[in-house]
């Protein structure tokens, strides 16, 4: 099967690449939903290209683990981050339906990816998963400066709501609690 481990994977990483090479597989299944859904509520968009594009990315995510299982993890992490983050930012500089449901769409896959690396990586590979982590949190806490300095920002496109400066301090804490809780529970998993 495709998505088992090449025989080249060291045996106290096959769970976890299993595992990734699943939920690489469920998650393109998934983005190609998310497509579909854009395009049946929206039309056709440029973003859908880029949105199809990830979903792809995550189909390759288990022919790159046969070569380099390492890099393969950190793809699967980092994809949804980054490609999040520049789709979302190309959707609001580039789409003319832009409204501010738009603004808190992609925080809510911003705030699930730290959970990613928290499953594929252990603790003893901090630096594949402090760079994936702090990915997540660095575009969620500055999210709205990466905006303004793309002349997105949320007050820049006409949006105007009092309540949206707190709605950004309850997602950063929110993303630093879950950040710290993903390092516990990661820790506890090891240690029994």
């Amino acid at each position: 099967s495709v998505l088992k481990p090449s025989v080249y994977v060291p045996a106290h990483y096959y769970r976890q690449v299993y595992v990734r090479n699943v939920l690489s597989f469920i998650f393109f299944w998934i983005t190609l939903g998310v497509a579909g859904l854009y395009y049946y509520t929206l039309g056709w968009l440029d973003t859908l290209f880029y949105i199809c594009l990830v979903a792809l990315l995550f189909l390759a995510v288990p022919f790159i683990n046969r070569a380099n299982h390492r890099v393969g993890r950190m793809l699967f992490c980092l994809i949804p981050i980054w490609l999040t983050m520049f789709v979302t930012l190309y959707f609001k500089l580039h789409e003319a339906q832009v409204t501010s449901i738009i603004y808190f769409d992609s925080r809510f896959i911003l705030m699930v990816t730290p959970v990613l690396p928290g499953i594929v990586f252990r603790l003893q590979e901090r630096s594949q998963l402090f760079i994936c982590m702090g990915s997540a949190a660095v575009f969620i806490i500055f999210y709205d400066l990466i905006h303004e300095f793309a002349g997105a920002g949320y007050y820049q496109m006409g949006f105007n709501d009092p309540s949206y400066y707190y709605i950004n301090y309850i997602v950063s804490v929110t993303c630093l609690v879950l950040l710290l809780g993903i390092l516990l529970l990661r820790s506890v998993m090891q240690s029994s």
